[in-house]
């Protein structure tokens, strides 16, 4: 586990696998009897979207290293993710997993209804990746449904087979067919122009930043999307992408990434092929990049 991998957990969990539950649940905030001391009055709080911790008692907080240093009063980073790691491995809890190879409607989700996206929660969630929501909301959905009997909803993102991607800020799955998603910029102009990305929300991050006119990032030409919503589909893309001369890659900055592009320049030697993630190297991605792209202009 890195340090990536370890933020990614939600501390909420980390606190159950220790036999912590909260005391006092709001919209945007757990509470619970402090963890590093006995006490009657809960004076710790989780804030379940910035998934960080605060201690009234001590004055103190942070994210979940920060959380495991002060638990365990160790400061060597891999000994603290190995802690991490063998109480809150890096994957979806049984309940909200959706299998990868399966992802089917009728085994997983039950009553599904998709409805326009208006929901404060999901909208919360969009604002704390720093996404903006009044333009999410042309392209996404909300989905509701049943797992198990519970009632969930989510972001729905959709693609061209009819399914969708979901996601909320405990969930990431999809609701079958798994397919890339296709969106046009100007139904009634063709264009010889087209962005690719890995996830949804890396695509919501693009038309963010164009609003914000960050043309070091974004372009100006009038270009397709192409949404892959997992490497795994690039074989799926690759008769689409054909009709484009020119491809703009805006992939993770990571191995799969990586190899990802090098498909795609390899698939089309005679076309331009730019990888864009360049332009935000020192991010994981394009949304990290959004991310703290605002707290510097802010």
């Amino acid at each position: 586990m890195n340090i990536y991998q370890a933020k990614q957990i939600q501390i909420e969990d980390f606190l159950r696998k220790l036999g912590h539950e909260p005391v006092k649940v709001n919209e945007r905030c757990l509470w619970y009897l402090s963890p590093f001391r006995e006490e009657k009055t809960p004076s710790f709080n989780v804030h379940v979207y910035m998934n960080v911790w605060y201690d009234h008692g001590i004055g103190r907080g942070g994210n979940i290293i920060d959380l495991a240093k002060e638990l365990y009063r160790i400061e060597d980073l891999s000994t603290l993710l190995r802690k991490i790691e063998s109480l809150a491995p890096p994957m979806l809890p049984q309940k909200y997993q959706a299998k990868r190879s399966g992802c089917k409607r009728e085994e997983t989700f039950k009553r599904v209804t998709i409805v326009s996206l208006t929901h404060h929660l999901l909208i919360d969630y969009l604002s704390s990746r720093n996404v903006d929501y009044r333009l999410a909301i042309k392209v996404c959905k909300e989905i509701h449904y049943y797992c198990n009997g519970v009632p969930y909803y989510a972001i729905a993102f959709p693609n061209i087979k009819g399914g969708y991607e979901i996601r909320n800020r405990l969930f990431k799955g999809c609701i079958s067919p798994k397919a890339i998603s296709i969106f046009s910029t100007d139904n009634e102009r063709s264009t010889d122009v087209v962005c690719v990305f890995e996830g949804f929300m890396d695509y919501l991050s693009y038309l963010t930043l164009s609003s914000q006119q960050q043309n070091i990032i974004t372009l100006d030409e009038n270009s397709d999307i192409i949404v892959l919503n997992s490497v795994s589909l690039i074989s799926k893309a690759l008769p689409f992408l054909g009709k484009y001369a020119i491809i703009n890659c805006y992939l993770d900055n990571d191995k799969m990434g990586k190899v990802t592009f090098e498909t795609i320049k390899g698939s089309f030697a005679d076309r331009e092929v730019n990888d864009r993630s360049s332009e935000y190297i020192e991010y994981k991605d394009l949304n990290n990049f959004l991310m703290n792209r605002l707290k510097i202009i802010l």
